[in-house]
């Protein structure tokens, strides 16, 4: 019973929302800081800016499959 009401609490759901988007943007981060260290700084923003661990990790697979750090420096530049 306890279970049902602690899972379906607003309260819960937003704060494991919060957590699952900042372990997001701290992977994101790692993953650029460790192929382009000089893009770590752009990569902090722009993680800082997402609002979506889903968006993010798309995100990332692009950065993961870029050939070069030019392109992934467009990919986290403000179109």
């Amino acid at each position: 019973m306890y279970d049902q009401l602690w899972e379906e609490s607003p309260r819960i759901r937003q704060e494991r929302a919060k957590a699952r988007l900042r372990g997001a943007q701290e992977m994101f981060v790692n993953i650029i800081s460790a192929r382009f260290p000089a893009l770590t700084e752009l990569a902090k923003q722009q993680a800082e800016q997402a609002n979506s661990p889903n968006a993010l990790n798309k995100l990332a697979r692009k950065v993961v499959i870029a050939p070069d750090e030019d392109a992934v420096r467009r990919l986290l530049s403000p179109h």
